[in-house]
C-alpha cells in the first residue's frame, strides 16, 4: 500500500502517450501524449499579485505535430472548456466519460517544473534578446520565454522580404536625394534605441497642402526598415482609442505608422482632440482601455514606440482651427515637419539621380522596392546592437554632437524637442557605421538638421501667430542684440570673423540718421514668423517711431540702402536704435518706494 502511494499515478511520454497505473500496478493508456510542462506569469505585470498564473500544456495533435496551449489555472476547474480548446488545436480527446475524467484529473493535479515568462509584445526582452512579430528571437534568446501575440484584427505585415543588399540599392541609395526620407529612415532605426537611451515615445507628423509630393512615400520607406511596406498596411487615424493603444503595444520597439489625418471622422474639434489625446497616450507608454482581443489574457498594455503620420495640414493648424490650445508639452509629443516647401520642384526630393527625369517615376521605383525588400535592415541593426560594446556611451556622444551642431540651448523644453532629432542622428550614425545605409555622415547631419530647423520653425510660426506686437518687438530686439548675425558697417576692427555681407541678417549703419540697424526683409520674416504680416507690422513700427523711412514715401516701411559689397541698392527695414534702448529701459528694476517719493 505504501509502495502504491509513493509511485506516480500518471506517466506521459511522446511514445506511449498519457498513462495511468491501475489497481494491478499496470500502466494503462488514457490518450495521446499530453503534458503539463510548467506554469507561467505575465512579463509586463507590475507585481506577482497582479499577475495571474497560467498553465502551459504541450501535446501532440492528430498528425503527430507538437502543439501548445496556455490556460489560466482557474480554468482547470472547468474541464469542458479545456477539452474544447484541445480539440480546436487538433488533440484527439479520448472517447468515453471515464477517460475524459482521468485526463481532466491529470491536468488539474499535475505540476510542471518549468517556470515560464509570457510575453505579449514584441521588442527587447533584455539587452541581448529582441523578439520580432513573427516570433523570431534575435540575439541571445532568453530561456523559457513564450510569445503570445494578441489576435489583432488588423492586417499583419510580413517581417522579411527580399534582401538587405537590394534594400540598400533600391531604397536607401535613392533616399539620399531626400532629406525627409533620410530622416524618416533614421527615425525608424531610432525605435530600436529607445530602451537603451531612455528616450520617451513620440510622434512625427509630416504635412504638405500639395498632394502627391511624397508624404506617404516617406512613411513607406521608414516602415520597410522593419516589415512589409504597402499603403494598405498603413494604419489610419480613424480608429478607436482602445485600438490605437493596442496598435502601440503591438509595435513596441518598432515604428507605428498612421497614414492620413484626413481620415479622421467628425468635426474639427473631434479631430483636434483625437490627435492630442493620441500624442499624450503614446508618450505615456501605458494603456487603460483594451478591447476583448486583449482583456481575455492581458493584464497590462505597455509599449515603447515612435509614431509617424502624414496629412495636408500641420497638427498646429488642426488644433488652431478647432480653437483648442496646444500646450508646449503637446508640441514635443507630436512634432510637425513640413514635407517640402510650397514651391519645391521635386516634392520631397531635393534632387534627382542621374538618368532619372521625373520625381514621380523615382517615387514609384522606391515604393515598388519597399514592397519587395523589407525587414532585413532592422534585423541587421539588432544583430549589430547585440554584438556591440559601449553602444549607449557612443550614442549619447553623437546626440551631444547634434546639440552642438544645431546650437540647441540648454532650456529643458528645447532639449526635449531636439532630443527626438538627436536620437535619429545617433541611429543614422550606427546605420552608416554598420553599412546598412550608404550615406555619408555629412549627408545625415544635413538631413537631420534641416528637418529639425523646419520642425522648429513650425513651432515658431504658431507662436508668432499668437504673439502680441509687444512680444514681436521683443523678439526683434533679441535678434538685433545678437551680433553673430549682424554685420557692423561702422567698424572694421571689432567684429572680425562675423557674417559676410551676403550671409548676414542685417547691418549696423551710421549716416545722417545716426546709428541704426538695416535688416533684410527675409531675415525679419524669419525672426517674427511667416504668419505675421510684414506690411501690418511695418505700420505698427512706424507708429511707434521705430522705423527710418524715405522722406518722399513716409507710408512705405522699407528704405533703399546701398550696402558696401552689394552692387545694387536694395530695400531694407531700417530700424532705429531706439527700439533696443527702450528694451534696456524696460528691463531696469523699478525704483524703490523711498526713491520714488523723493
Amino acid at each position: 500500500m505504501n509502495h502504491t502511494k509513493s509511485t506516480p499515478r500518471f506517466k506521459t511520454s511522446p511514445r506511449h502517450g498519457l498513462r495511468m497505473r491501475d489497481r494491478r500496478n499496470a500502466w494503462r493508456r488514457i490518450c495521446d501524449y499530453i503534458k503539463v510542462t510548467g506554469e507561467g506569469r505575465e512579463e509586463q505585470a507590475s507585481s506577482a499579485v497582479d499577475s495571474k498564473v497560467v498553465v502551459v500544456i504541450n501535446f501532440n495533435d492528430s498528425h503527430g505535430q507538437r502543439q501548445q496551449i496556455i490556460v489560466a489555472r482557474r480554468n482547470l476547474l472547468r474541464p469542458r472548456e479545456i477539452l474544447e480548446e484541445l480539440m480546436d488545436k487538433g488533440f484527439n480527446v479520448p472517447p468515453g466519460r471515464r477517460r475524459e475524467e482521468l485526463l481532466c484529473r491529470y491536468l488539474r493535479t499535475a505540476t510542471g517544473t518549468t517556470q515560464y515568462t509570457l510575453v505579449y509584445r514584441t521588442g527587447w526582452i533584455n539587452q541581448r534578446c529582441y523578439l520580432r512579430p513573427d516570433g523570431e528571437f534575435l540575439g541571445e534568446r532568453a530561456s523559457h520565454i513564450i510569445y503570445r501575440p494578441a489576435n489583432s484584427p488588423s492586417l499583419s505585415p510580413k517581417s522579411n522580404g527580399g534582401s538587405l543588399k537590394e534594400w540598400i540599392e533600391e531604397v536607401a541609395t535613392p533616399a539620399r536625394h531626400s532629406k525627409l526620407l533620410m530622416m524618416f529612415i533614421s527615425v525608424s532605426f531610432g525605435t530600436l534605441l529607445l530602451h537603451r537611451l531612455h528616450v520617451e515615445s513620440f510622434l512625427l507628423h509630416t504635412f504638405s497642402k500639395r498632394s502627391s509630393v511624397g508624404k506617404s512615400l516617406a512613411e513607406l520607406t521608414a516602415q520597410s526598415v522593419h516589415c512589409e511596406a504597402r499603403r494598405n498596411l498603413l494604419h489610419h487615424w480613424d480608429s478607436t482609442k482602445a485600438n490605437r493603444q493596442e496598435l502601440a503595444a503591438e509595435h513596441c520597439d518598432r515604428l507605428l505608422v498612421f497614414d492620413e489625418t484626413g481620415h479622421l471622422v467628425g468635426d474639427l474639434k473631434n479631430a483636434a482632440a483625437t490627435v492630442q489625446e493620441t500624442a499624450f497616450t503614446i508618450t505615456a507608454e501605458v494603456g487603460r482601455l483594451r478591447s476583448a482581443v486583449w482583456t481575455r489574457d492581458h493584464k497590462t498594455c505597455t509599449w515603447r514606440t515612435i509614431g509617424v503620420s502624414s496629412g495636408e495640414k500641420p497638427i498646429a493648424q488642426i488644433v488652431d482651427e478647432a480653437n483648442r490650445q496646444r500646450l508646449q508639452g503637446d508640441q514635443v509629443r507630436l512634432l510637425d515637419i513640413p514635407a517640402c516647401s510650397d514651391k519645391a520642384r521635386y516634392g520631397v526630393f531635393d534632387s534627382l539621380p542621374q538618368g532619372v527625369t521625373s520625381s514621380k517615376r523615382l517615387a514609384t521605383q522606391i515604393e515598388r522596392a519597399c514592397r519587395r525588400h523589407f525587414g532585413h535592415p532592422a534585423r541587421e541593426f539588432v544583430t549589430q546592437m547585440v554584438a556591440a560594446r559601449g553602444l549607449t556611451r557612443r550614442c549619447r556622444q553623437w546626440m551631444r554632437t547634434f546639440y552642438l551642431k544645431a546650437t540647441v540651448s540648454k532650456n529643458g523644453w528645447e532639449r526635449r524637442f531636439a532630443e527626438r532629432f538627436a536620437l535619429a542622428y545617433a541611429a543614422g550614425q550606427l546605420a552608416i557605421e554598420w553599412e546598412i545605409v550608404p550615406w555619408s555622415e555629412q549627408e545625415l547631419l544635413d538631413a537631420v538638421m534641416t528637418t529639425y530647423a523646419a520642425a522648429r520653425s513650425v513651432v515658431r510660426l504658431a507662436e508668432g501667430r499668437e504673439k502680441s506686437t509687444d512680444e514681436i518687438v521683443a523678439d526683434i530686439r533679441i535678434h538685433l542684440r545678437d551680433r553673430s548675425r549682424i554685420h557692423d558697417l561702422t567698424s572694421t576692427a571689432r567684429h572680425k570673423g562675423g557674417p559676410t555681407v551676403e550671409d548676414a541678417d542685417g547691418f549696423i549703419k551710421k549716416d545722417e540718421h545716426g546709428v541704426y540697424y538695416v535688416v533684410k526683409p527675409a531675415a525679419l520674416e524669419r525672426w517674427v514668423g511667416k504668419n505675421v504680416n510684414l506690411a501690418s507690422l511695418g505700420r505698427q513700427l512706424l507708429d511707434r517711431g521705430y522705423l527710418i523711412t524715405e522722406k518722399r514715401s513716409r507710408g512705405v516701411s522699407t528704405k533703399q540702402v546701398q550696402i558696401p559689397g552689394i552692387a545694387e541698392r536694395r530695400r531694407y527695414y531700417c530700424i532705429s536704435r531706439q527700439l533696443v534702448l527702450d528694451g534696456r529701459r524696460s528691463s531696469r528694476p523699478p525704483a524703490s518706494p523711498k526713491q520714488s517719493s523723493n
